[in-house]
């Protein structure tokens, strides 16, 4: 069993906090294929997918003292919000359970009660006196990116989406990656013998 299995998302956030190495390196080495999947189907450039990756670990790293970490979207938009942290916040919404869908696709050619109602996100974010852009293209998440990022306190970003690629590839291990993890932002990926918690 490698050592990755032997922690979960809140034994490794703790540690973390305690500025692990060990424990950034597992986070990384677990999400850092959604992260650049994500960011490469909307932009559809490998170097500006790969930085992506990049700030978003570097980011947890670096405020890694003071993360508050829920289970919820509320949870960080209430943090968020709280703190006045820089943060922007993406939300994919494509309208519909998105692997339900393409399931009933697969097997039975069509689909049944696979929508989704959202909440109104922009009154989300009203409530928790954030900032709010909706967006349906690269171009303009990128914009929006950078509104964001020139702005002080959280802001929460909606980009519609239509149907997603299936994000079976990034979930199983046995499933090859689209490609070679960008470098770790602390340095090279540590070796399975270093990664001992």
């Amino acid at each position: 069993m490698s050592n990755e299995a032997l922690y979960n998302d809140v034994d490794l956030l703790q540690q973390l906090k305690a500025g692990s190495e060990a424990a950034f390196t597992l986070i990384y080495e677990r999400y850092w294929q959604r992260v650049y999947a994500v960011a490469y189907y909307f932009s559809r450039q490998k170097e500006a997918a790969e930085e992506v990756v990049q700030q978003v670990f570097l980011s947890l790293w670096e405020r890694r003292d003071s993360l508050q970490i829920s289970h919820s979207l509320e949870g960080y938009l209430a943090t968020a919000a709280k703190y006045k942290l820089n943060l922007t916040i993406v939300v994919f919404v494509d309208g519909y359970f998105g692997n339900v869908r393409r399931i009933q696709r697969r097997v039975f050619g069509r689909e049944t009660g696979d929508d989704l109602q959202n909440p109104d996100f922009s009154l989300l974010a009203r409530a928790f006196g954030i900032g709010f852009e909706s967006v349906d293209s690269p171009k303009d998440l990128s914009a929006a990116l950078a509104a964001a990022k020139s702005k002080k306190g959280p802001s929460l970003i909606e980009v519609r989406v239509g149907d997603m690629p299936s994000p079976w590839a990034l979930i199983h291990p046995f499933v090859p990656a689209p490609a070679p993890p960008p470098p770790n932002p602390l340095g090279e990926p540590m070796t399975e013998e270093t990664i001992c918690v």
